[in-house]
Formats: C-alpha cells, structure tokens, sequence
C-alpha cells in the first residue's frame, strides 16, 4: 500500500506502521485501519485489523487514540468481517500446503490450521517449515468478530459519529466498511 500512495501522492503521506503511542504524529486527516494486500488465500485470517483487538478495553484504547489525533472534519475509515458470514469455515476448508518462494530465504512451505472457534473469537495457526534446513515456525493468532450493532456502539461510547456502513465493494457480504469521525 505505501508503494502505490507514494506513487500517486508522492510525499504528501506518511503510512506509520505500530501503536499509535509509539508514533511522532499529532494530527492526522484521516486514519485508515487495514491489513496487507494479497489473494484471498494469502490474507485468510490477517485482512481486517480492526479485528486483533482482542478485549473491549484495547479496542476503545485504539479507538481513544485515534480520536485524539484526528483534526477537526478527519475521518477514521475501516474494515472487518461480517460474523454472520462464517469466513472461518472457508479458511477450515482450505488446508493445503502453499509454498512461499522467499527472496534471500528460498521455500518455505506453509500450512493453516483453524485450531478454536468459541465465538466471538476465532484461533488459528500457520506453521512455516523453511526447506533449506527444515527448521519449523508456528504462528498462533486470534481475531475476534464484531457485529455490526456492537462496532457503532463502540465507535459512539468512543466520541464518534458513524458516517456511513458498507459493504466492502470487492468482498460484498463479507464485510463491513465504517466511515466514522468525530463530532464537528
């Protein structure tokens, strides 16, 4: 993504990557919340951001933050999946191997596992195994699925006003896009 804004916008962005406390920003015109491009299949379980905040309080603290540094008529734009379509049965379908061809590294074969589905949480593991010396890397994760009526509710105690609610043009039904700000 910063490739394609660099392209286009030449120096007039900044795409800080981390926690928000962590950042030189003050201000911002609008924050958009999302994950690393790819397939489908490449993106599986890590497309919406939005969705790592495990508990209530980090959430709000996300949240909080990006309120504070949004100036006045700034936007926060985001994504997340739509629990009622049941992504992780398609991800718990779709197990076979892929191999990475990765420069500098070589293969690494990689394999996805759906490992616990206790809504409104769903884990997940990919294990990586690198071809050249057979050594094995797990990577255990969990997103939670938010609901519609839970996120606007979120957005509102958080001192936003919900814009607008859509479908993401490329994925309908699959997810949610807010457009929220704060108040004028």
């Amino acid at each position: 993504m910063e490739e394609s804004v660099a392209r286009r916008a030449g120096d007039t962005h900044r795409w800080p990557a981390g926690p928000l406390r962590d950042s030189s920003i003050t201000r911002v015109a609008h924050v958009v919340m999302t994950a690393t491009a790819g397939t489908e299949r490449e993106q599986r379980a890590v497309r919406s951001v939005a969705q790592v905040f495990l508990t209530d309080d980090g959430w709000s603290q996300t949240l909080r933050g990006i309120h504070a540094v949004l100036r006045r008529g700034g936007h926060l734009v985001f994504e997340t999946r739509r629990p009622e379509f049941r992504a992780w049965e398609e991800w718990a379908a779709d197990t076979a191997q892929v191999t990475l061809d990765v420069p500098g590294i070589g293969p690494v074969e990689r394999r996805f596992e759906l490992t616990d589905v206790s809504l409104p949480f769903v884990s997940f593991r990919y294990t990586y195994r690198f071809v050249a010396d057979g050594a094995v890397v797990t990577s255990d994760s969990t997103l939670r699925f938010r609901n519609r009526d839970e996120v606007e509710t979120n957005l509102v105690a958080d001192g936003y006003r919900v814009l607008d609610v859509r479908e993401a043009p490329d994925r309908p039904g699959r997810e949610f896009v807010f457009i929220a700000a704060p108040p004028p």
